[in-house]
């Protein structure tokens, strides 16, 4: 399995003033609690919600607070037809956990 990339390195600061969170972070306020059903916001004032419906591995601009997810080189390298969809990658990605609501 290839080593991956350190996502609390240089991490931006939001509105807030804090970095966004990582799947460490994640990790540590899910540990141990009962099995429950996650759900995600539309937006960041919580204005709709939807069920958590699939988890993949993607690359992303962490600088930006919104943009696209690009697939990483292993799964062009298992579809190529992803590399022709996405082109060359832009300069400065890193890997995420991208979660996609089901509504």
């Amino acid at each position: 399995m290839p080593k991956l990339i350190d996502h609390t390195a240089d991490l931006p600061l939001y509105g807030d003033g804090a970095p966004p969170l990582t799947s460490h972070d994640l990790m540590s306020v899910l540990r141990g609690q009962p099995n429950r059903l996650v759900v995600l916001s539309r937006d960041p004032e919580g204005n709709g919600y939807s069920p958590l419906y699939s988890l993949s591995l993607g690359l992303f601009d962490a600088r930006e607070l919104r943009g696209e997810v690009y697939p990483t080189p292993d799964q062009m390298k298992a579809e190529p037809g992803l590399a022709d969809l996405y082109g060359p990658l832009p300069a400065g990605l890193r890997e995420v956990w991208a979660l996609t609501p089901a509504g």
